[in-house]
């Protein structure tokens, strides 16, 4: 089921304006990005418009929660729950909330190239995410508690009489940082997702690396690898490989570049190559 609204704010923040006239008054913040661009080698459609952004309402006590992850009209997972924000942050949220397993060690390919991202959501994303994207009639309800570096969170889907329970956080190791989560689903059947996920400064950017246990989504384990860097101030290069652990031939390479406009825009490109195929996309973006 597709929740409109955060799909519709998703639009509108595109326009470069506030989603809402609220957020002007500073009764909403809204965090993430949205993307329009053409795509080959991926997606069923040429053009494309998505993101992953999360709306909420600023204010202690009772508030409103919106989100969405794909892209319009084709793959995406949406998101809306009526939330409590306790006086020291920590908000407990019900209704359709965000996965806590999708709050930590997220893929960086859904950050890069969201089209191939979204083609392979059983790699290192929620079962009640994966299950949104590629299930017609699939709807988990639910509420989810999240804290200062860390998230719980239980749903259910009806359809499939499934119970997923999700963990996650973050903390500093050792001059790392780490973010781990862990799933646990019962359809009938036990099964777990897991994932962990380290990142450090090296030299002009950052390196991360990654091992994702889709076991909940029937998937294989798969290790990524992502470098991401500036060159001349202008430009955010990524360079990114993904490997399945038992079928490492099928290795996904990815290299994005975002670059910087004179307007709130930035041009997004990426290009990858998989199995012999090639895709790629060309995209504006707007982080907010």
């Amino acid at each position: 089921m597709t929740h409109r609204a955060p799909l519709l704010l998703l639009a509108l923040s595109l326009t470069g304006l506030p989603a809402l006239p609220l957020a002007a008054q500073g009764w909403w913040e809204a965090e993430g990005w949205g993307e329009i661009g053409v795509r080959s080698g991926t997606g069923d459609e040429d053009f494309y418009f998505g993101g992953n952004a999360t709306w909420r309402t600023t204010a202690p006590g009772l508030g409103l929660e919106l989100g969405a992850y794909g892209e319009a009209g084709s793959v995406h997972d949406t998101y809306a729950a009526l939330t409590y924000e306790f006086a020291n942050g920590d908000r407990l949220a019900f209704g359709d909330p965000r996965p806590a397993y999708d709050s930590f060690a997220r893929p960086v390919l859904s950050d890069v190239f969201l089209s191939a991202a979204l083609e392979r959501s059983e790699i290192g994303m929620s079962r009640a995410t994966d299950g949104a994207i590629t299930e017609n009639d699939y709807q988990p309800y639910g509420a989810a508690l999240r804290m200062d570096g860390a998230a719980v969170s239980l749903h259910y889907v009806e359809e499939t009489e499934a119970a997923i329970l999700g963990v996650g956080g973050e903390w500093l190791l050792g001059g790392w940082g780490a973010e781990t989560a862990l799933e646990l689903t019962d359809d009938g059947d036990s099964e777990v997702n897991a994932k962990f996920q380290l990142a450090r400064g090296i030299g002009p950017g950052e390196f991360s690396a990654a091992l994702f246990y889709n076991d909940a989504n029937d998937a294989s384990t798969e290790m990524e690898f992502a470098y991401r860097h500036t060159l001349g101030g202008m430009v955010e290069m990524t360079e990114l490989v993904s490997i399945p652990v038992d079928e490492t031939e099928e290795a996904l390479a990815v290299v994005g570049a975002r670059i910087a406009t004179p307007s709130v825009f930035s041009l997004d490109l990426a290009a990858g190559i998989q199995d012999g195929d090639g895709l790629a996309s060309a995209g504006l973006r707007l982080d907010f």
